[in-house]
């Protein structure tokens, strides 16, 4: 009987996470939170701080790679440590396909309809994923709020992006 309680508190304390892409994740993501104290790397959502990310100026961008996600909270690595990070403090860009701006899609799939396109280049804050699609906050120039899913090729950043994203973020 103690074994049963065991195992269930441990289920219950266990966050779920959901892996990211089907070839075991590793989304390439920005660090976008300024705080010149660095960002913490927690050792489970809302944990203990096992590690700080230093920030050393804006024009530097530090890139983690998430490898799941549990309620809002992301597992990143970054320099061989693995830890957690808040959504709100990780972001990327959105990128144009060879069908155009990015679309934002209502549901984690190819045949879910687009809900709206975003401009290429805006900055997207992380909320969720699943499979090799990552739910996205886009607010624009008004301040109006607007999510959906965009597949994984629409947030690949080449070296080149990454200084265009980052100054991107900067303006927000």
């Amino acid at each position: 009987m103690k074994l049963i309680f065991f195992l269930l508190a441990l289920c219950l304390l266990v966050p779920e996470v959901r892996a990211g892409a089907e070839d075991g994740g590793g989304y390439a993501v920005m660090v976008v939170d300024w705080d010149a104290q660095g960002t913490n790397m927690r050792d489970a959502p809302s944990g203990k701080v096992i590690s700080v990310i230093p920030f050393e100026s804006r024009k530097r961008v530090r890139m983690v790679a998430i490898e799941g996600q549990s309620k809002g909270w992301f597992r990143v690595m970054f320099e061989g440590k693995t830890g957690w990070m808040h959504g709100s403090v990780l972001g990327t860009c959105a990128d144009a396909t060879e069908d155009g701006d990015p679309a934002l899609s209502k549901k984690p799939d190819n045949a879910s309809p687009a809900s709206e396109t975003i401009p290429s280049g805006a900055p997207v804050t992380l909320l969720d994923m699943h499979d090799s699609w990552l739910k996205v906050r886009y607010t624009d120039p008004k301040g109006k709020r607007h999510e959906g899913w965009l597949p994984e090729q629409s947030l690949r950043l080449s070296e080149n992006m990454r200084q265009e994203c980052a100054a991107a973020w900067e303006k927000k």
